[in-house]
């Protein structure tokens, strides 16, 4: 059975009740295309609710000490990959558990449940999500479908809902139409165990990117390690594009930004080579790789002031860039003076 779906919801009677789900209505999901698997999960319309639950997923602990803790509960669907986030955890000498129940802090993230719509396929790993437009069916009468012994995990007295996986096996024909599920907000098992421990136990809830940031192994990027990045992924060999991919997610995308930018202007068109790694496209994600690739020398300098985290380093990296691109008409008649503004005159300044 997928984690998410990691027991029936009558083994967690009391979680239900504790979240005024008991009573609410429930459904089948097929969990693989042969559609024998089946996880149930509360289909409902309890919008208040299910913020609630999106609320304690999203909260961090403050502050973050991963010290105190020894056991690690990742939510499912992480962006970032199993290897980059034990290895992360391991410095603190924190392990990873499958056991909700053995777990002192949840792992969080912002890809725990994707939007369905239309019927699509539901993803296994999808905990607590929103869905519209889908159809439920009555399985009773399905010989295929609700008289399987040796299939423990299909109960034939629970409609199942319709999707795209149990479109590749069954026909709509051959299934009874029960009701028309427009809009759903869905909790699956995994999700009710998880809130009810948070609200009860206190386990506190640490976000992934945070883990990784709390990491002693963070690499700054420098000049040098620039060059030799823009080399490898430009035009290095297989090995040495292996290697961009163990480098490039372990740089502090949180420091000497202006050199993050150089990086990407010079490769942002070569990072399709990457574009299966997930590790890779978390850390693009992250560090904003592909929105510093469009952007020029100066609009880099007004993104750093917006964030403030501009600096005199930056600024002196960038500044003569930018005065190298100023385009000045009727320079046959004219002499120009350029000078930087008043605002900007302190990053000019080199702090001792």
């Amino acid at each position: 059975m997928a984690k998410v779906y990691n027991c029936t919801l009558g083994a967690i009677r009391e979680q239900l009740e504790d979240f005024g789900l008991d009573g609410q209505p429930v459904y089948q999901v097929a969990l693989s295309r042969q559609s024998f698997d089946m996880g149930q999960a509360v289909f409902s319309d309890m919008n208040n609710t299910y913020r609630v639950f999106q609320k304690m997923f999203g909260d961090e602990i403050e502050p973050v000490d991963l010290t105190q803790y020894k056991k690690a509960f990742v939510l499912p669907g992480c962006p970032v990959s199993q290897p980059r986030l034990k290895e992360a955890l391991k410095e603190h000498n924190i392990t990873v558990t499958n056991d909700v129940n053995k777990a002192d802090f949840f792992v969080t993230h912002n890809e725990y449940g994707q939007f369905h719509t239309d019927g699509e396929s539901i993803r296994t790993n999808s905990m607590l999500f929103k869905m519209t437009n889908y159809e439920a069916m009555d399985i009773s009468a399905s010989i295929n479908l609700a008289d399987k012994a040796r299939e423990p995990n299909v109960d034939p007295n629970i409609n199942i809902v319709f999707d795209d996986k149990m479109a590749e096996t069954y026909s709509r024909n051959s299934l009874d139409y029960d009701i028309d599920l427009y809009e759903k907000y869905v909790f699956t098992p995994l999700a009710i165990q998880i809130a009810y421990r948070i609200r009860h136990e206190q386990i506190p809830v640490i976000y992934a990117e945070t883990c990784l940031n709390e990491s002693a192994n963070k690499t700054i990027l420098d000049e040098q390690l620039m060059d030799d990045i823009i080399r490898m992924v430009r035009n290095g060999s297989i090995e040495e594009q292996e290697m961009v991919k163990k480098i490039l997610p372990a740089i502090d995308y949180r420091k000497k930004k202006h050199l993050l930018w150089k990086l990407s202007t010079e490769c942002g068109g070569y990072m399709y080579k990457f574009n299966r790694d997930k590790d890779m496209q978390y850390w693009m994600e992250k560090s904003l790789f592909n929105d510093y690739y469009h952007a020029n020398a100066e609009e880099m300098i007004k993104k750093l002031e917006k964030e403030e985290t501009l600096n005199s380093e930056s600024f002196r990296y960038l500044e003569p860039i930018v005065r190298k691109e100023i385009s000045i008409n009727n320079r046959e008649l004219y002499t120009f003076k350029v000078q930087v503004k008043e605002e900007y005159r302190k990053f000019l300044k080199i702090k001792k």
